[in-house]
């Protein structure tokens, strides 16, 4: 008798546990359809939302889900296709974009046609000299350059690079190394540099740092054939006041409440089987409440901590540092699992774009302060440097990488190399 009432309450809570675990790995619009199907079953259930009409309703008609003061004014414009553009192809990302732009036709069919001839890394390695006559062409290619995200359009990883610098507002010192003397950084020809510029060699370190924190293929994010054409950020990030901080994005979740109609009528009516109802789904509807807060709360935690962790990332575009899921878990006193369901398919809004929680981690290399991020920047640039005729092997990487203090092994090169799309060294020979 005593295991029977020991049994009964694992048994009555294990169905409650999935689903809380459930609702914690939804992301925004996996959990409106959730809740809309909660409001359907539950009658004790009550949302922010105009009585009678469901929150998908509710939003196609262009009203919003109750929400407080401060996170309704961080609610990103979705109509503006640019801000949840993530899951866009990159041509279609620059169509839109053009297409709003005031060309004359003549100039917008060629911006198009620019946009057309880059290939899958954004990048013009092809000759559009027969698009047009040669200032048209021109003055097509700079206005393409000047679309998001920077770097698209680039001829070369040197104008890549200056083209991130000028979008980030730097036109100093770090723009001319990038423009005049790339190869000579990448062999930390430092002090050669300096003596050129008439420069402190520290500004050329810094400069250097700088412009190691950006991304030779910058639009390698940019996904294919995706289902969707949008994404919803399930994290703003705003800044106030010079302060960086995060939110929940609510705009599409309703306050939940339960009725205070069902609450009444529990203590008025004399029907035993309606009163054992009524308290069934008013404990459903206060569960359903306690789990999406939770959901919240443990989202929001883990995104502050990822925000204090990669601030440089977020206020400058610099490289990510390495950080991992235990990390994380540890920093905000969660299991390991937890933090990756929270995480796992969510979005966050940044300055640089919607990006992909996941795509925020980067694991530390072994011995050392570099992520595997900054590692693929680094072998890159290293191959884009490299003499086309005798182009360098995997080990040859390994060596020079660990020049620059990045202590990777032949075979990590060659996987990042080919994360990297980028061909073997037989394969890259001119």
């Amino acid at each position: 008798m005593q295991i029977f009432q020991e049994q009964k309450p694992v048994q009555q809570q294990r169905p409650q546990m999935y689903a809380a675990v459930e609702i914690l790995q939804l992301d925004v619009c996996q959990l409106q359809s959730y809740i809309n199907t909660a409001l359907l079953e539950n009658p004790t259930l009550e949302c922010g939302a105009a009585p009678g009409v469901s929150l998908l309703d509710d939003l196609s008609a262009g009203g919003h889900a109750a929400a407080s003061e401060d996170a309704e004014h961080m609610q990103p414009d979705f109509a503006d296709r640019d801000a949840v553009a993530y899951g866009e192809d990159l041509t279609t990302h620059l169509q839109f974009q053009a297409e709003r732009l005031s060309l004359e036709p003549e100039l917008q069919r060629a911006v198009l046609a620019v946009i057309h001839a880059l290939d899958a890394d954004g990048y013009l390695r092809t000759d559009v000299s027969a698009l047009g006559p040669a200032a048209l062409v021109d003055a097509a290619v700079q206005i393409v350059q000047r679309l998001d995200p920077p770097g698209v359009g680039a001829r070369t990883l040197s104008e890549c690079l200056c083209l991130q610098l000028q979008a980030l507002g730097e036109s100093g010192l770090a723009c001319t190394i990038a423009e005049h003397y790339l190869e000579q950084a990448g062999h930390h020809a430092f002090a050669a540099i300096a003596a050129s510029e008439h420069v402190p060699l520290a500004a050329v370190q810094e400069a250097y740092r700088q412009i190691q924190s950006l991304s030779p293929y910058p639009c390698a994010e940019f996904s294919r054939a995706q289902d969707d054409g949008y994404v919803v950020p399930d994290v703003l990030l705003q800044e106030k006041d010079g302060v960086l901080s995060v939110a929940v994005n609510r705009a599409y979740t309703p306050e939940l409440s339960v009725s205070s109609f069902y609450r009444s009528l529990v203590r008025k009516t004399d029907d035993p089987e309606a009163r054992q109802y009524i308290v069934k789904k008013v404990s459903q509807a206060e569960w359903l409440i306690s789990c999406i807060r939770q959901r919240e709360e443990t989202l929001l935690r883990c995104c502050q901590e990822i925000l204090k962790r990669q601030l440089p990332y977020f206020r400058s575009g610099q490289a990510l540092a390495p950080m991992t899921m235990q990390d994380i878990a540890q920093a905000v006193g969660l299991h390991t699992s937890t933090v990756s369901r929270a995480l796992s398919g969510k979005y966050i809004q940044t300055p640089q774009g919607v990006r992909l929680l996941r795509s925020l981690f980067s694991a530390k290399l072994a011995g050392g302060e570099v992520s595997g991020v900054m590692a693929q920047q680094a072998i890159a640039v290293l191959v884009q440097q490299e003499d086309k005729h005798a182009p360098l092997s995997d080990q040859a990487l390994a060596e020079r990488l660990q020049v620059q203090g990045i202590d990777i092994s032949r075979r990590t090169v060659a996987k990042y190399r080919q994360l990297l799309q980028i061909p073997s060294a037989a394969t890259r020979r001119a």
